[in-house]
């Protein structure tokens, strides 16, 4: 494996050295090709710019060669038979015969025209030079005198100014000319007149010829020898580049491997660094070993404690008299002990990975439609010990009801996150029984005991009114304490009757669209006796805008009576009260706030128990029978609605209260609920 790897890895070195070659190769021919061809291109300007410095050279030499006596002589004889004529002619062909380029070389002076010149001596001599027996004009030489118009030719009107060449050739009856001009000066430096050298079209067209083949071969010579050598000279250069990948290759298998490279470049730097890392990467894999052996080592014995520590939670869950189950945040049960199989009737392998909702199902007994499960949603929800409600019953999978009791309580992570709860509950059956013989005795006691307290009630009424005769003011007095101590009688066996009937679900719910400011105002009412008696002011805080609600009268008649009975029974003489109530889009709100005796802070869990009352309560004389607020508590939460409070010790408490705007459900029963009975003295 190790040997195909390193070969791979060589081919892949391979490959991109070669390839690096080639590329640069590619570039620096493209580079040479390009430079070529754009020479190439201006092959003509090159030769034309080369021609007319020579033709500038040629002409200004035999401009200097020439006596200007000669040619003032010549201008006033022009006699082509003198001395001088044949002296400067024999000038100019020796200037041709000087240069194989030159064709032809002449003197030209002005005439009163400024675009005519005017030949003196032409190098040409008449001949017929194509032997054809025919001397044509191009075949004649020039005649001292002959005009020549230089209208086309820019260049041959500066000669006489400057020393200048033509830059395109020019075409006569002598045929097409490259030119180079030159002055010839007089002894004052006057221009006497021009010398003009000529270097046919044909000649132009063999230098370009042979200029492009000379560029040809060199850069022939160029492409077919320097990628060879540049082949070879990178092939070297970038040598250590295949043997660091291989040195690499081999260290990935072998970490003992260094690049052994003496080398002063950028290579033996690298080599250098690696090396330095090789042995750094070697130590901290000596020691990463060694940690991971004894971290190991401590994962498998914290891996044995943990699967020790879940055996024993599995064999003590097992054996647990208590059904459990835990649930996730997404509901789903994750697990699911014996005894929760034995009260359900569906196996763990049926209950895990499916909402608790579809195995575990609590109802309310007084409303088998009304689902009871909301402690587990809240415990999740809250991060707290949720209790189950009271009078829940558990329907399990052949569809029996079993009574259940217990409490959800929230898992937490490490970092306090809720990742699910803990759902404990048990058949309490028996209990149930017991608890429903003992209501029902308590129901069928206080019933009996309603007909001779309400004889009492009403004869001491007619004592007190005097029907049997006159009392004096002891015996009135003796009878008030009678007739009160009765109704407070009554009251408690309301109260029995209250909670046995909503207990044993047999109370009856008739809701109606109702007023409730104007019952909150008839119960304020009703309890301004005892309030003056104490000198409490109730204040009231009401949302005009309130509709009416369906709700039963009498249920939410209690819930008033309750509420401000209680804070004027606890709140100290001159104290204050103040009821308030408004709405929102779901709810009707009330609140109750007072400035009374307050609530222990360590009892306020039990604040809503059957017949509890607090220890500041009970040392005073505030008479009760603690169970106004469990009463209280029961209606709201058969009317889906909730009830909360804040107290402080010493400072007062506020209850706040919220129904639905929906109102309360119709609820078919024999029973109706008894008002509060209020006692004024």
């Amino acid at each position: 494996m190790k040997q195909t790897l390193l070969k791979n890895n060589r081919q892949h070195g391979f490959q991109f050295r070669t390839k690096l070659i080639l590329t640069i190769e590619i570039i620096v021919i493209t580079i040479t090709i390009l430079c070529g061809f754009l020479v190439y291109n201006h092959t003509q300007d090159l030769v034309r710019e080369v021609l007319r410095n020579k033709l500038i050279a040629t002409a200004s030499t035999a401009a200097s060669i020439i006596n200007s006596s000669q040619i003032q002589t010549l201008q006033a004889e022009r006699d082509i038979q003198s001395q001088n004529y044949v002296e400067l002619k024999e000038i100019l062909k020796k200037t041709v015969a000087s240069d194989s380029d030159i064709d032809s070389v002449y003197i030209m002076e002005k005439s009163d025209n400024e675009n005519i010149l005017k030949f003196l001596v032409d190098s040409m001599t008449t001949a017929d030079a194509d032997e054809n027996g025919v001397i044509d004009d191009e075949e004649k030489e020039a005649e001292i005198g002959e005009e020549y118009d230089i209208t086309p030719f820019p260049e041959m009107q500066k000669a006489f100014s400057e020393k200048t060449a033509d830059y395109e050739t020019s075409c006569d009856k002598w045929g097409c000319w490259l030119s180079g001009y030159a002055p010839i000066l007089g002894e004052e430096g006057e221009t006497l007149a021009i010398v003009g050298v000529d270097i046919s079209a044909n000649q132009i067209a063999a230098h370009e010829k042979k200029l492009k083949l000379s560029l040809f071969l060199i850069f022939g010579t160029i492409l077919i020898f320097f990628p060879a050598f540049l082949f070879f000279y990178l092939r070297n250069s970038l040598k250590p580049i295949s043997e660091i990948a291989n040195d690499i290759t081999k260290f990935s298998g072998d970490l003992s491997t260094r690049i052994d490279m003496e080398r002063k470049d950028e290579f033996g730097l690298i080599a250098d660094n690696f090396n330095k890392m090789a042995d750094e990467l070697s130590d901290l894999v000596k020691n990463m070993e060694t940690k991971v052996v004894q971290r190991t080592e401590k994962i498998a014995q914290q891996k044995k404690q943990i699967e020790a520590d879940k055996n024993k939670t599995e064999s003590i869950l097992k054996s647990i008299g208590d059904g459990v189950f835990v649930v996730d945040t997404n509901f789903e049960i994750t697990m699911f002990n014996k005894t929760s199989e034995s009260i359900t009737g569906f196996s763990a392998h049926e209950a895990l990975g499916r909402k608790y909702y579809e195995i575990v199902q609590f109802f309310s007994d007084s409303d088998e439609t009304k689902k009871n499960d909301s402690f587990i949603i809240e415990a999740i929800g809250t991060g707290k010990i949720q209790e189950m409600p009271p009078h829940t019953l558990l329907i399990n999978k052949f569809g029996q009801k079993i009574p259940v009791a217990d409490s959800a309580s929230p898992i937490k992570d490490e970092h306090g996150k809720v990742i699910g709860c803990v759902v404990v509950f048990r058949d309490i059956a028996h209990e149930y029984e017991i608890d429903k013989a003992k209501t029902e005795f308590v129901s069928l006691a206080s019933h009996q005991l309603r007909t001779p307290l309400s004889s009492i009630n009403w004869y001491a009424e007619m004592l007190l009114a005097g029907d049997a005769g006159k009392v004096n003011a002891n015996q009135k007095s003796y009878l008030k304490e009678i007739y009160y101590g009765n109704q407070r009688m009554i009251e408690l066996v309301n109260s029995l009757l209250n909670v046995s009937r909503l207990e044993m679900g047999t109370f009856l719910v008739e809701p109606k669209q109702t007023d409730i400011l104007k019952m909150a105002d008839e119960v304020i009412k009703e309890l301004t006796p005892r309030s003056l008696e104490k000198e409490i002011k109730i204040k009231n805080n009401y949302d005009k805008t309130l509709p009416e609600i369906n709700v039963d009268p009498k249920l939410m008649r209690i819930i008033f009576q309750n509420l401000l009975s209680n804070s004027i029974k606890y709140t100290q003489p001159k104290g204050k009260i103040e009821l308030k109530i408004g709405y929102d889009e779901k709810n009707l709100n009330i609140e109750v706030t007072d400035n009374g005796m307050g609530i222990p802070e360590s009892q306020k869990a039990n604040i809503f128990s059957k017949f509890f009352r607090a220890d500041n309560v009970r040392q005073t004389d505030a008479e009760g029978t603690g169970l106004g607020l469990y009463l209280l508590k029961s209606i709201i939460d058969h009317s889906e609605g909730k009830i909360s409070f804040t107290s402080t010790e010493g400072q007062g408490t506020t209850f706040f209260i919220s129904i639905p705007l929906t109102g309360m459900k119709a609820k078919k029963g024999t029973k109706e609920i008894n008002e509060v009975i209020i006692l004024t003295y």
